[in-house]
């Protein structure tokens, strides 16, 4: 099976690597759609992962154990919804916006664990 392209849809967007993420990046709780996809695209989790199996393999797990793996399930719930082609709704909206809780929480705690 070919991998899906994910940098087809929006090459202007530029990749954030984990070490540069900032809560200010990352969409609010009430953020609309677009904004969180976009967000979502700042991180290849096909790349990331090794492939398209293995990048659902770590969204379709609920234990995720890192930022990496967070920004992984994050990219893969916007290339499934892209897939629908619809706006998530119902439990994978509620998913969707509990990841980004989580990924905020641990770029706040990186930041306050960081050197000054």
């Amino acid at each position: 099976m070919n991998e899906p392209e994910s940098r087809d849809e929006a090459p202007h967007l530029q990749r954030i690597p984990n070490e540069r993420l900032t809560a200010a990046v990352v969409p609010a709780d009430d953020a609309p759609w677009d904004l969180v996809s976009r967000f979502a695209l700042t991180f290849d989790g096909y790349e990331f992962a090794g492939g398209f199996q293995e990048c659902a393999d770590i969204a379709n797990n609920p234990n995720h154990s890192d930022l990496s793996e967070l920004r992984t399930a994050l990219f893969f719930e916007q290339r499934r919804w892209r897939h629908f082609g619809d706006e998530p709704h119902g439990p994978g909206r509620t998913h969707i916006y509990s990841l980004l809780r989580h990924i905020r929480a641990l770029v706040v705690a990186a930041d306050r664990d960081a050197p000054a």
